[in-house]
C-alpha cells in the first residue's frame, strides 16, 4: 500500500471554501479575469448544484484476510487515503470502512459504519455504501479542500466481493460574472472524481436569476465553448484547482442553431420515417437461434440491460426506423438482458452496453458494434454479408 503523499484530515458535512484571497475581475479587451471561485458540495442547498456529475471512478480492491479487503483513494496532486473494508457477514449494515489516517497501516482509527446496503432485484447483487469527506492539501495553493466521497462496494449474489471498489466525490465549483450586462453563474463540476480541474471535467453558464433545475442539468467540457444568447464564450484555468479562470468571447464559425444540431447525435435519427411497427424482437434466446439455424437465418443478439440509457434510446428511435426494419426483415433478432444472461454475454465478450452481434445461420460472428448506433450505422449493419462485408 502506498503511503500518503501529503497530510489529509477526515471531517463529516458540507463544507463551503472561497479559494483565493481577494475578489477582483478585469477586463483584457474581451477577456475577463476571474480570482474569486467557491467551492461548494452540491449535497448542500444550492441553486447552482449542477445535474451532470459523472460515472463513479473505480480503484483495485484487494483481499486482505478474512472478509477484509483494503484500497486508496487518490485525489488532489498525490493525496493517496489508504482504507479498509471490513464486512459483517452477518449484518452488512454493521460492515466498517477504517481510513488510515496517520498511513501507518495499521487501520485503527476513523471508522465509519455503512451508510446503506441496496440489493439489485433482478441480479440479487448487493452494493455496501459509506459516506465521508477528506481534506486534500494543495502545497502551492496554500488552501486545503474539503471533498464528499460516497464509496461504494459490491457483493455478488454468492457472496463475493467484486475486486474494484467504486467512489464518487461532490465537487463543484461556482463564480459569477457578467456577461453583456447580465450576472451569470459559472460552475465547474469534477466529473472523473479526482479532486482536480482538466479537459475531463465540464462547466456550464446560466443567469444568475435562473433557479430552475434544467439550466443545471447539461455542461460541456471544459475544452469547449459555452453560449451566452447568441455569443459563444471559452474558459481557461490558471491551474487544476483552479485558483482563478478566465473568460474570453469565441467565434465557434456557426450559429447557436446549427451548433445545437451538430451536437445532438439523435437528431438525424428522430427526423427520419417511421415505420408502421418497430423492429421485432424474440426474448426466448435458445428458441430464436435454433429457429434461424433451422430456416437457415442470419440473426442477431442485442445484448442491453435495464439501467442502459443508450439502449432505450435506440429501441426508441432506431428500431422503430423504417430503413432498419426493412433492413433487418429477414434476419431474427434477439434481445438479450446481461445482468440476466451473464454468462452468454461473457461467452460473446459483451464488456459494454448496448453491444450487438449479427451472426450467421451456422452460428459464425460477422459483426458486432458497441455503444449507440444511428439509424444510418444500423441500416448497414444489417445490410453485412456473409463475410461481414
Amino acid at each position: 500500500m502506498s503511503s500518503c503523499k501529503q497530510k489529509w484530515t477526515l471531517a463529516v458535512g458540507a463544507l463551503i471554501i472561497v479559494i483565493g484571497l481577494f475578489s477582483a475581475s478585469r477586463m483584457s479587451g474581451a477577456d475577463l479575469e476571474i480570482e474569486q471561485i467557491t467551492q461548494y458540495s452540491r449535497n448542500a442547498p444550492s441553486d447552482l448544484s449542477p445535474l451532470f456529475f459523472g460515472k463513479s471512478a473505480s480503484t483495485p480492491l484487494l483481499e486482505k484476510g478474512e472478509n477484509s479487503w483494503v484500497g486508496e483513494i487518490q485525489l488532489g496532486l498525490g493525496t493517496k487515503v489508504p482504507f479498509q473494508v471490513n464486512l459483517d457477514e452477518s449484518d452488512l449494515e454493521a460492515s466498517k470502512l477504517i481510513l488510515d489516517r496517520n498511513c501507518d497501516g495499521e487501520f485503527t482509527e476513523q471508522v465509519i459504519t455503512s451508510s446503506s446496503v441496496r440489493e439489485n432485484n433482478k441480479t440479487k447483487n448487493q452494493t455496501i455504501s459509506f459516506k465521508t469527506s477528506i481534506n486534500t492539501e494543495y502545497a502551492d495553493l496554500g488552501a486545503g479542500r474539503e471533498i464528499g466521497i460516497t464509496l461504494y462496494v459490491n457483493l455478488s449474489a454468492d457472496g463475493k466481493m467484486d475486486s474494484q471498489a467504486r467512489f464518487v466525490g461532490d465537487l463543484f465549483v461556482a463564480t459569477q460574472v457578467a456577461l453583456q450586462g447580465i450576472h451569470h453563474d459559472i460552475i465547474l463540476t469534477d466529473m472523473n472524481h479526482d479532486g482536480l480541474f482538466t479537459e475531463q471535467d465540464q462547466w456550464l453558464v446560466k443567469r444568475s436569476s435562473d433557479k430552475g433545475t434544467a439550466v443545471r442539468r447539461f455542461g460541456r467540457a471544459l475544452s469547449d465553448f459555452f453560449w451566452v444568447g447568441e455569443k459563444a464564450y471559452k474558459i481557461s484555468l490558471a491551474d487544476a484547482y483552479p485558483s482563478k479562470l478566465s473568460v474570453t468571447e469565441f467565434d465557434p464559425g456557426m450559429t447557436k442553431t446549427q451548433d445545437a444540431i451538430n451536437r445532438d447525435p439523435q437528431y438525424a435519427d428522430r427526423k427520419a420515417k417511421r415505420a408502421e411497427a418497430p423492429l421485432e424482437f424474440s426474448h426466448d434466446i435458445e428458441t430464436a437461434i435454433e429457429r434461424a439455424k433451422t430456416n437457415g437465418q442470419r440473426y442477431f443478439l442485442d445484448f442491453e440491460t435495464d439501467w442502459c440509457g443508450p439502449c432505450k434510446q435506440m429501441d426508441k428511435w432506431v428500431y422503430s426506423a423504417a430503413d432498419v426494419v426493412k433492413a433487418a426483415e429477414s434476419i431474427v433478432c434477439i434481445k438479450v438482458d446481461g445482468d440476466l444472461n451473464e454468462e452468454l454475454a461473457a461467452q460473446n465478450k459483451v464488456n459494454g452496453y448496448p453491444t450487438g452481434i449479427l451472426f450467421s445461420a451456422e452460428g459464425k460472428e460477422l459483426k458486432r458494434f458497441v455503444g449507440y448506433q444511428s439509424v444510418e450505422e444500423m441500416k448497414r449493419f444489417f445490410d453485412t454479408d456473409e463475410n461481414g462485408n
